[in-house]
């Protein structure tokens, strides 16, 4: 609501009035952005949209602000679930990039065993994948079939068509792959029995 107009003017000449706000606020506004609806309020409404405290993203509880201004480049203070804390953005907490102090991304879901992470022998075949089979691509018109374990890859052959290579690599998952799978397999049933 204007009040009254000042004695400042805009560099085109036009007037600059004492505004109040709903919220008690008094702030200096030109016509220009009055008539045209520029400015409708001292920009508490902003404010209380970016007003992030006691919400929570993820694992983190908003507690504060950093400095006193709110708005979409506030930094905020965290308590995270963990007990720990954090000060992050309000990008990031908004678009659950960060979502704890950092405590998840030390929890490890991956069984690392015998060398190898026992999650990736079961894992399918890549995007890149151009024979349709994994573990098996051609070169110089025969088909190659090899398997990686324990970051060492093992050769298996080279075969005149994709069938062999397939077979091939398929005996040598059931020989290489799948007694890690099942000994790990029971292992990992038996923690999460035991949590």
């Amino acid at each position: 609501m204007a009040i009254e107009p000042t004695t400042k003017r805009e560099k085109c000449g036009g007037i600059i009035w004492k505004c109040q706000c709903n919220c008690g606020r008094v702030i200096e506004c030109s016509t220009r952005y009055l008539v045209q609806g520029y400015t409708k309020n001292c920009g508490c409404i902003r404010k209380k949209n970016y007003d992030l405290s006691g919400k929570k993203f993820g694992n983190l509880i908003i507690t504060k602000p950093i400095g006193t201004k709110i708005n979409s480049r506030t930094k905020w203070n965290c308590q995270c679930n963990c007990g720990g804390t954090t000060i992050t953005s309000h990008y990031n907490l908004v678009s659950q990039h960060t979502r704890s102090c950092g405590c998840l991304r030390k929890k490890e879901y991956r069984t690392f065993a015998e060398g190898t992470i026992v999650e990736c022998l079961k894992s399918k075949k890549p995007k890149n994948n151009s024979s349709g089979v994994k573990g098996v691509c051609c070169v110089n018109g025969k088909w190659l079939a090899y398997i990686t374990l324990a970051q060492k890859r093992f050769y298996l052959g080279r075969y005149d068509s994709l069938q062999e290579a397939k077979t091939s690599r398929e005996q040598a998952e059931k020989e290489k792959f799948w007694p890690i799978i099942k000994k790990y397999k029971k292992v990992k049933n038996n923690t999460n029995q035991n949590v």
